[in-house]
C-alpha cells in the first residue's frame, strides 16, 4: 500500500518511521473514519424525534400544569444523571460525556422553567450563575473528556461577563472600563495557571487543558483588543480620571511581581522550560493589554500599529521556541493583515481610483505570498528541529 497522506509521507522520508508503520497509521485512521456516516444518521434521527418531540409539548405548552412540566422535566434530569452514573461504572466515555452534557443543558432550562412557572424576578446572570454553581460537583465528577470541559469553560467565561456587566451598570463609565479592564487582564493569567498545574493534569486533564488554552486565547485577544483601541485614547480618557501614570505602573509592576512570585512558589520553571515561555507569552498580554490605559498616544499614531505588529513577533518568537507551529502560523497571518491595515489607513483615498485598487490588490497579494513561504520555511525549521 503506497503512503498517501501527506504529513506520513514527510515522516517516512525523514525517516522517522517506515512505510509498513505509515501504512498501519493510515489503515487505522481510514477505518476510524469509516463508521461517521452511520453515526451522523442516528444523531440525526435522535435529533428529529427530540425535535418531533418538542413541538408536541410547544403546541399543547398552555395546557400543561406548571408542576407537572417542573416534575417531568425533573424526571428526565434525573435519568440522564442516572444514565451517567451508569455510564461511568461501566467505563463507557463517550455515553457518560454526553450523558454529562445533556444533564448540564437540561439542568439549564429545568432552571429558566422554574422561573417562567413561579414567575421569579432575575436576569440571566442571575440564572447563569446559579446554574453554574448547582452543576460544577456533578461536573467535576462526570466530566472528563472535551466533549463536556468545552461547554462548560464557554458557559463558566459567559457568566463572568455577565455578571459583571449586570453588576456595574450604575458605575460611571470608567469605573467600568477599570473593572473590565482588570478582570480582563487577572482572569486569563488565572485560566492559565489552573492549566499548568500538574496535579490538575492528572485530575482532569481535558478540563487543565481546555483552561490553559482559553487563558492563551483571552490573553492574546484582549492584548490584540487594547492595541487597537490605542489610537483612539479610549482606555487611557477612562482611566486617566481614577489613577495617575504612577500609580498605574505601580499596579503593573505590582502584577508582574505577583506572577514571578507564584511560579517562584510552585516551582513552575524547575525541570519545564515550556513554562519560561507561557510566563513570557502572559507578561507581553499583560503590557498589551495596560500600556494603552497609562500612556497617552499624543501624535505618535503609528506606535499602536507598530506595538500590535510587536506583540504578534513576540508571540510567534515564543511559539517557534516552543515549537507550536499552529500559533506561528496564525501570528505570521495576523502580522500580514495588520501589515495591509496600515497600507490602507496610509493609501485610503488612493484606494478609491482604479489605480488604488490595482495596487491595493498586488501588495495583498505579495503579503499572502510572502507570509505563505515564512510561514513555510519557519514549520518546516521547527518540524525538523
Amino acid at each position: 500500500m503506497a503512503v498517501k497522506h501527506k504529513k506520513l509521507k514527510e515522516w517516512v522520508s525523514a525517516g522517522l518511521m517506515t512505510g509498513e508503520q505509515a501504512d498501519c497509521i493510515h489503515a487505522y485512521e481510514e477505518a476510524r473514519k469509516s463508521g461517521r456516516f452511520g453515526r451522523g444518521l442516528i444523531g440525526l434521527s435522535l435529533f428529529a424525534i427530540l425535535i418531533g418531540v418538542l413541538s408536541i409539548i410547544a403546541a399543547n405548552w398552555n395546557e400543561i400544569s406548571g408542576g407537572t412540566k417542573i416534575g417531568v422535566h425533573a424526571l428526565l434530569n434525573a435519568g440522564v444523571g442516572f444514565l451517567a452514573l451508569r455510564a461511568h461504572k461501566r467505563g463507557d466515555d463517550l455515553w457518560r460525556e454526553g450523558a454529562t452534557l445533556a444533564f448540564l443543558g437540561l439542568t439549564f432550562t429545568l432552571i429558566i422553567l422554574i422561573g417562567q412557572v413561579f414567575q421569579m424576578t432575575g436576569t440571566p446572570a442571575d440564572a447563569a450563575l446559579f446554574w453554574l454553581i448547582i452543576t460544577l460537583p456533578f461536573f467535576l465528577l462526570m466530566g472528563r473528556g472535551h466533549m463536556t470541559a468545552v461547554p462548560w469553560m464557554l458557559a463558566f467565561l459567559a457568566t463572568v461577563w455577565m455578571t459583571l456587566f449586570q453588576h456595574t451598570q450604575h458605575l460611571a463609565n470608567h469605573h467600568q472600563s477599570l473593572l473590565v479592564l482588570g478582570i480582563g487582564a487577572l482572569l486569563p493569567l488565572a485560566l492559565m495557571a489552573d492549566g499548568a498545574i500538574e496535579r490538575f493534569k492528572n485530575l482532569r486533564p481535558a478540563l487543565c487543558d481546555v483552561s490553559l488554552r482559553a487563558g492563551l486565547v483571552l490573553s492574546a485577544a484582549g492584548a490584540s483588543l487594547c492595541l487597537a483601541l490605542w489610537p483612539a485614547d479610549h482606555l487611557y480618557r477612562f482611566n486617566h480620571a481614577i489613577i495617575s501614570e504612577g500609580q498605574a505602573l505601580t499596579i503593573l509592576l505590582f502584577g508582574v511581581a505577583a506572577i514571578a512570585l507564584h511560579a517562584f512558589v510552585y516551582g513552575f520553571y524547575k525541570g519545564r522550560p515550556e513554562m519560561k515561555g507561557g510566563a513570557m507569552f502572559a507578561l507581553a498580554g499583560l503590557a498589551g493589554m495596560i500600556v494603552p490605559t497609562i500612556v497617552p498616544l499624543g501624535s505618535a499614531e503609528i506606535l499602536p500599529a507598530l506595538a500590535f505588529i510587536g506583540y504578534w513577533v513576540f508571540v510567534g518568537w515564543l511559539a517557534q521556541g516552543m515549537h507550536k507551529m499552529r500559533l506561528v502560523s496564525l501570528a505570521i497571518t495576523i502580522i500580514a493583515i495588520r501589515i495591509f491595515v496600515v497600507y490602507v489607513e496610509l493609501f485610503g483615498s488612493l484606494l478609491t481610483t482604479g489605480f488604488g485598487l490595482i495596487s491595493g490588490g498586488v501588495v495583498m497579494l505579495g503579503l499572502i505570498y510572502a507570509a505563505r513561504r515564512l510561514n513555510k520555511r519557519i514549520v518546516a525549521g521547527g518540524v525538523s528541529a
